[in-house]
């Protein structure tokens, strides 16, 4: 059998032809089955490239498409040759017509596919332009404007058109007239069909304008439970719409005439129209209703601990308007205003009046004299033995007692105070007297600490710090012995190490625990310390006279390195660092630090105290309260009389740079603010401001109806605050707008809900949508697995075996469509990824890998041994080292007829 190659000898083959090749130099081998070879040479080349002309003709006028290419002198390639325009059908003929003007790509295939372009570009007649001059409207509705074309260019006769249609004055007339005030767009087209556009604008002359604009006015007043619910609406009638709005002269917007959200106090309304007549309304005044103010509360406590007797009645409701209606502890209102069965405890008495005004106090219903008690505990007193106690002392209530402990009667009697047999722990016990009152309290029986069975032992050792402030101190343990290796070490009791050493450390006392492989562990305490430290005294001089401000400091120093450094309230001392005496102090308290050479610090207060001048200084404070939760802009205004002006002020009694006694910007909370006059004389003041209502925020989540159905929903209820309220969802507005309570069209998961009120005081709510998807419970494993042949590569095929979910399932292979069945065969070698779907579950899929290998060739050695004489066929041949392949293998020496023996 002859082979043939073309790369080299790496592939054989028994076909003597090769396609598909490219231009170049080849060199084939010929090999006969005794492995005889010769190779032959071949040359491949390319053909001429494909050369030609290229002509145009222009089209006549702008809008006609008889424009043409021709394609002349085509050399090169193989005839016969084919012909195309901007990637058309390839046509015989040379000729292109009906071509409008533009640039044109050519294209020119031989015989063999080779291809050539070219770029040819026909062009249109010269275009025209054009100016345009227009007159505006002379009179009220006149309707004469006009507009004049001028134009240059282009091919005389032209044509005019206004709005896309002809002059009515004529298609050759340039003068457009008796127009209505607009904008026109003008057209000129030139005997080519070329075509200019230009737009006019006729101004509207200014009529005078009669001024007949009326307007009526009704409104409603706020409610007590909404400050904000006032209302207004003015009705205009007359002059010419649309109109506007101004209240309170503020500036004039379009609108339907309705106010809301307004609070009490006197509005002033004006309407304008479109010709800017003005029409100012009478003002309104809306008033906020008085509410209740007081109420009387009567009541009788319980008899029992346990019995719910007790009443309340309420009368004599002053202020408001009736009927009045009540409820206690947020119950609906009702007209009842006594109050039985009712147990110990704070109740929250209302009244709502007429106008929904509200008004609220508390009152306490009491129970009998309670039972309280104290516990006296005993440990555990040895290893296990589980006898710890507890004994019960209990005064107040009402003898005889029940004792409880964990829930259950005292095992030693109901009546024992004694509790005994206790093992380590915590208990909870209960005293309950014959009223019904009972006392419940907690003890702690602590555990025998029995010794440790852990033979571990070892040192530990340290190296101090070279300064206070340093921190390269180190402690090492060494000499571990006893317990199982490995060791692990560690300086904080948590984090462990295989390393016995701990560096960085600074001046102290440290607990090293070692613990080995059984988890048994000692603790050992080594100290490092800090170079000697310093010590000092301090005396300290009054102020001598009023105002004189002449107090002093002197520190002396004990201990510690020289040189020392002397501070007062942080910063270094006036006088130099060195200087250890602090003079010309003012009245006031002091910090005074030593540090010594190694940064060993010492710190001491000391108080110069005031000379006692007469002060005559008195000051009052007022306050407006906080109104914004996050613009902090509450005020305090302090007046000063007495003592000698000018005056200073100070909110902490340290500053005073403020000189008005006007404090702004200022959060809710207690202030005490210091006044000082000129002689020093120095007083305080007290005053509270209050911040904006707090607002709470509940929400009501809809789950998706179906799994990824995205159609869930959260509806938000707030209370509190101020209006209007701004909702937000994961810190983005609600998409159905700002102001919307309800969020919509959400997918399953947890989302964040924020509201911020009219003071931008906010609250915030986590919520889940609820998902109707299902749990995937689906597994797959394979089976049957057969690895394709060396003879037959594509014949290797495994079967997938699925569990669970709804017992129907479909397979994919390696992202192929999904089949119904498990088989997958003809397959080669190779990694495949098989996706099982639940066939009653799009959402619940898995993957399971699957790996074919090919059996590698058979190799083998033969041998032989010849016959011993002619005419005696006594040779034999035997196959050895056979591998590859699949075992038992079968033997033949003709190709048909196959034994198991190798011989």
């Amino acid at each position: 059998t002859i082979q043939y190659s073309i790369d080299g000898g790496t592939t054989y083959v028994t076909g003597s032809v090769f396609t598909g090749l490219s231009a170049g130099n080849y060199t084939i081998l010929v090999k006969d089955a005794s492995g005889c070879q010769t190779s032959v040479s071949a040359v491949l080349s390319l053909p001429a490239a494909i050369t030609a002309t290229v002509s145009g003709t222009n089209p006549t006028s702008c809008t006609t498409t008889d424009g043409s290419i021709t394609i002349s002198a085509v050399a090169g390639g193989t005839s016969p040759y084919q012909y195309s325009i901007n990637g058309t059908t390839f046509q015989a003929s040379t000729n292109f017509t009906g071509l409008a003007a533009g640039s044109y790509t050519v294209t020119v295939k031989d015989a063999s596919g080779c291809t050539a372009t070219f770029t040819q570009v026909i062009a249109a007649p010269s275009g025209i332009t054009a100016t345009v001059a227009s007159t505006n409207e002379s009179a009220c509705n006149a309707n004469d404007g006009s507009a004049t074309v001028t134009v240059s260019g282009g091919t005389a006769p032209y044509q005019y058109f206004i709005n896309g249609s002809v002059n009515p004055a004529g298609a050759s007339n340039n003068v457009f007239a008796s127009l209505a005030p607009g904008s026109y767009t003008l057209k000129v087209v030139d005997a080519n069909n070329c075509e200019f556009i230009v737009t006019a604008t006729v101004t509207k002359f200014t009529c005078p304008v009669t001024c007949d604009l009326t307007a009526q006015i009704t409104y409603g007043d706020p409610t007590c439970t909404n400050s904000s619910s006032g209302y207004i609406t003015v009705t205009a009638t007359g002059g010419t719409a649309p109109y506007q709005y101004s209240v309170n002269g503020g500036a004039f917007a379009a609108g339907t005439g309705q106010f809301t959200g307004l609070t009490a106090g006197t509005y002033t309304v004006q309407v304008k129209d479109a010709n800017s007549c003005v029409y100012d309304v009478s003002a309104v005044t809306l008033v906020l209703p008085a509410g209740p103010t007081d109420l009387t509360i009567q009541t009788t406590n319980p008899t029992t601990c346990t019995d719910s007797d007790g009443t309340i009645t309420i009368s004599n409701v002053a202020g408001g308007t009736a009927p009045y209606l009540y409820s206690v502890n947020g119950a609906s209102y009702r007209a009842r205003t006594n109050y039985t069965k009712l147990a110990a405890g704070t109740y929250t008495v209302s009244v709502q009046d007429g106008k929904g005004c509200i008004y609220t106090e508390t009152v306490t219903l009491t129970a009998p004299s309670g039972v309280s008690a104290t516990i006296s505990a005993t440990n555990e007193t040895a290893c296990n033995t589980n006898d710890g106690s507890a004994t019960v002392s209990v005064s107040g209530g009402t003898a005889p007692y029940e004792y409880y402990i964990g829930g259950v009667a005292n095992p030693a009697g109901l009546n024992n105070s004694v509790f005994v047999s206790l093992a380590p722990g915590s208990y909870t016990i209960l005293v309950k007297d014959a009223a019904g009152c009972e006392f419940t309290t907690t003890t702690t029986v602590t555990k025998f600490t029995c010794p440790p069975v852990c033979n571990l032992t070892a040192t530990a050792s340290g190296s101090n710090p070279t300064s206070c402030t340093t921190t390269d101190g180190s402690v090492s343990v060494s000499n571990v012995s006893g317990g199982t290796l490995p060791y692990q070490y560690s300086i904080d009791g948590t984090t462990f190490q295989s390393s016995a050493s701990f560096t960085g450390l600074g001046a102290g006392t440290y607990t090293i625990t070692i613990k080995d492989a059984a988890n048994c562990s000692i603790t050992l305490t080594q100290t490092i310390t800090a170079p000697s430290g310093i010590t000092a005294t301090v005396a300290s001089t009054n102020e001598s006279a009023c105002n004189a401000n002449d107090g002093s400091a002197t520190v002396t120093v004990s201990g510690g390195t020289a040189p020392y450094q002397y501070f007062i309230n942080g910063s270094v001392n006036p006088a130099g660092a060195s200087n250890n005496v602090f003079a010309s102090l003012a009245p006031g308290s002091y910090t005074l630090k030593v540090v010594d050479a190694n940064n060993c610090e010492f710190t001491s207060a000391v108080t110069v105290t005031k000379f006692n001048c007469a002060c005559t200084l008195a000051a009052t404070a007022s306050g407006t309260n906080v109104t914004n939760c996050t613009a902090p802009n509450g005020t305090i205004t302090v007046s000063a009389t007495g003592g000698t002006s000018p005056y200073s002020y100070s909110l902490d009694g340290v500053t005073f740079s403020n000189t008005t006694g006007v404090f702004t910007g200022l959060t809710a909370g207690n202030y005490t603010i210091y006044v000082k006059d000129a002689g020093s004389c120095l007083v305080n003041v007290s005053q509270t401001l209050t911040a904006p209502a707090t607002i709470t925020v509940t929400t009501a989540p809809t789950s998706e109806t179906a799994c990824s159905a995205v159609d869930g929903s959260i509806a938000v209820s707030v209370t509190g605050g101020s209006l209007p309220y701004q909702y937000y969802i994961n810190g983005v507005a609600n998409p159905a707008g700002i102001n919307n309570s309800t969020f919509s069209s959400l997918s399953a998961g947890t989302y964040t809900i924020r509201v911020v009120d009219a003071n931008n005081c906010e609250a915030t709510s986590s919520v889940t949508i609820g998902t109707a998807c299902t749990t995937c419970t689906v597994t797959a494993s394979v089976t049957s697995v057969v690895n394709p042949s060396c003879t037959t590569p594509a014949s290797g095929s495994f079967t997938v075996v699925a569990t669970g979910g709804s017992g129907t399932y479909e397979y994919s292979l390696d992202g192929t469509t999904f089949q119904s069945s498990a088989n997958f065969s003809g397959l080669i070698a190779g990694n495949y990824t098989v996706t099982v779907r639940d066939a009653a579950d799009a959402t619940c899929i898995i993957t399971v890998p699957v790996g074919l290998t090919q059996t590698s060739p058979i190799t083998a050695t033969v041998s032989g041994s010849n016959p011993t004489t002619c005419g005696v066929n006594n040779g034999t041949i035997t196959v050895s080292n056979v591998s590859g392949g699949t075992a038992p293998y079968q033997y033949s020496i003709d190709g048909v007829n196959f034994q198991t023996s190798n011989t």
